[in-house]
């Protein structure tokens, strides 16, 4: 037999132009390997995979347009599977590919009920690669499968983060719930529990603002005398002093919140919600309208002379300032109920004792600056001569503030029209008070007549409220009810299954129908706002149709619904759960949407 040295030569030749391919001959197939954005999951918590596809240089994968290029988690009872986000192509002639080490993740979320232990889960995954030089030619599409084994932890335990040059640095990069919003249509509150998920230094920042923004609530307001007549009376015109009363005064509001942090942590559970039970938010408004009517001279409040006399000292003063800064967390609860319950929900989960107390002590903090800042400058402000008619102003002013306050802490106890109807009369008498019917003579001065432009206004809009209030209570709404929010729209909303979960269930399961879960209270507020605004929306019902609707009212709580709450993780209301046709949970949001947002999350996951 004679040697064809061309053909020695020339296969030589082919085989050198192509670098790398002695890594792909063996069919065509390349190395996958699977990764887990944590050491565990928590039962009823999120992590992510990551199926790595290490593609020789010189070769890439075709398009997943082409259907050859795809992963797929086989279904696991309890687990949960988003659909796997592929990495952005390259353009390689003309078409998009995939090169080098191509990570296709897909997030996954447990069922609370999942017991602790060890899960093998099977990825299904196909590919074609290609080569790029020589005679460019493509192998066959390649089908495999592989095992991978998830560790399932006891609930709120909290995993430690695990390869994080493919996840980053946090335990999860985007959590699985509310994942469906676009960015554009996430709510600060959405963003908000999205960088606590994320555990990041900028979850502290954003507590730390937040709590900046819940000082500037109506509920904080009727503090802001207090403060001044408590710390500008003992810092005797000094700022430092006036500045230390502050920080304890500041101290005694983190005592309050830390201490929720703790309790949330330690137990699991949510307590946010006490702050909205209604003996809770009429005591609150009493006390304001009462210290109202007081600043407004109807009669004199004031501490016990004995209690006046013990408080005088020094260091009762601290005391003193530390019980007005506890009180002062009490008091602004109603306002920064969601942000607390959004906290105080995720250090439940986390049970990570250290890291709510910080939280919330940064929380505090954050709510406590404008009061540093009002107290260091109260005893400059109270040490001003001549307390005459100007101080009688702004007693009158903060005691208008601090009876508005409380119509606006009762409105979730209150009809919608006849909320409008006190706020019209509240503001027709401050209006005529203020001097709105006041024959002004030519030589009044330019206070006086500001007096009487703003007492003629607030007239003005109390008579508008009134109407409009009265209108709305006797069955139909005007321009300003609807601005606020309402809807002239006569539709009743959907039809919703009460405290009966299994026959929900089991309507959507014989309809083959998604179903929507909402816990509600009626001491709620954001609660009501959901069963006014959203669920009677004609475009959120016209989406929704065919769906089953399920509400858990918890305003008188049973054994029975107080198991469901514990079952689906409800620590704080309202929190809405979405279950696809076959039970299982898809996503929840808890707090209140607009029915543009709830579609979208329909729209998104269904």
């Amino acid at each position: 037999m004679k040697l064809d040295y061309a053909f020695v030569i020339t296969s030589l030749l082919i085989f050198l132009s192509l670098p790398g391919a002695v890594f792909s001959q063996d069919e065509g197939t390349v190395p996958v390997k699977i990764y887990l954005s944590q050491t565990g999951v928590a039962a009823g918590g999120e992590a992510a995979l990551a199926v790595i596809f290490e593609t020789p240089e010189f070769h890439h994968i075709t398009s997943v347009d082409l259907g050859l290029f795809y992963v797929e988690v086989k279904p696991v009872e309890g687990f949960t599977f988003q659909p796997p986000e592929f990495p952005q192509p390259v353009d390689f002639a003309g078409d998009k590919v995939y090169k080098g080490k191509v990570p296709v993740k897909v997030k996954f979320r447990l069922a609370p009920e999942v017991k602790p232990g060890d899960y093998k889960l099977t990825i299904a995954y196909g590919y074609q690669i290609c080569i790029e030089t020589g005679n460019k030619m493509c192998y066959l599409p390649q089908i495999e499968e592989k095992e991978f084994t998830v560790t399932v932890l006891e609930k709120r335990t909290t995993p430690i983060p695990a390869n994080t040059e493919i996840f980053g640095s946090t335990v999860e990069n985007t959590p699985v719930i509310n994942s469906e919003v676009p960015a554009k249509e996430r709510t600060l509150e959405t963003r908000f529990t999205s960088a606590l998920e994320q555990g990041s230094v900028l979850a502290f920042f954003l507590v730390f603002i937040a709590g900046i923004l819940t000082s500037f609530t109506p509920c904080v307001y009727p503090v802001i005398p207090i403060t001044i007549g408590y710390i500008g009376g003992r810092s005797e015109g000094k700022k430092f002093k006036g500045f230390l009363l502050s920080i304890f005064l500041t101290l005694g509001i983190a005592l309050v919140y830390s201490t929720l942090g703790i309790i949330a942590a330690a137990t699991g559970s949510v307590f946010g919600a006490f702050t909205q039970k209604p003996g809770v938010i009429i005591g609150i408004a009493v006390i304001f309208a009462a210290m109202g009517a007081s600043m407004l001279g109807a009669f004199e409040l004031q501490l016990p002379a004995s209690m006046q006399s013990k408080m005088r000292t020094e260091k009762k003063g601290y005391a003193g300032a530390f019980l007005v800064g506890m009180i002062t967390g009490l008091v602004a609860a109603p306002c920064v109920g969601p942000v607390l319950v959004a906290l105080l929900a995720w250090v439940a989960q986390t049970g990570n004792i250290l890291l709510g107390f910080f939280l919330l002590f940064t929380f505090a903090i954050g709510m406590g600056l404008l009061f540093i800042v009002i107290g260091t400058f109260a005893g400059a402000m109270t040490a001003l001569p001549g307390a005459g008619q100007w101080m009688d102003t702004v007693k009158h002013v903060f005691g208008v503030i601090l009876i508005g306050a409380a119509i606006f802490i009762m409105r979730s106890l209150m009809p919608e029209g006849f909320y409008y109807l006190i706020w019209g009369v509240f503001l027709i008498l401050t209006g005529v008070f203020s001097g709105a019917l006041e024959i002004l003579s030519s030589e009044a001065g330019g206070s006086r007549k500001l007096g009487k432009g703003l007492g003629v206004v607030l007239l003005i809009l109390g008579i508008v409220m009134f109407v409009d209030g009265y209108r709305y209570t006797f069955g139909f709404k005007s321009a300003l009810v609807m601005a606020a929010g309402g809807t002239a729209s006569t539709v009743e909303g959907v039809e919703w299954i009460v405290n009966n979960p299994d026959k929900a269930f089991a309507e959507a399961k014989s309809q083959g129908a998604n179903l929507i879960m909402d816990f509600y209270a009626d001491w709620c507020a954001a609660c009501v706002e959901l069963e006014e605004k959203t669920w009677v929306d004609k475009d959120f019902i016209a989406a929704s149709q065919g769906w089953i609707f399920l509400k858990i009212d918890l305003t008188k709580v049973t054994p029975e619904l107080s198991a469901l709450q514990t079952k689906y993780e409800v620590r704080g209301m309202p929190t809405v759960i979405f279950f696809d046709k076959d039970g299982m949970e898809k996503l929840r949001f808890a707090g209140f949407r607009n029915a543009e947002e709830v579609i979208g999350m329909m729209k998104g996951k269904f």
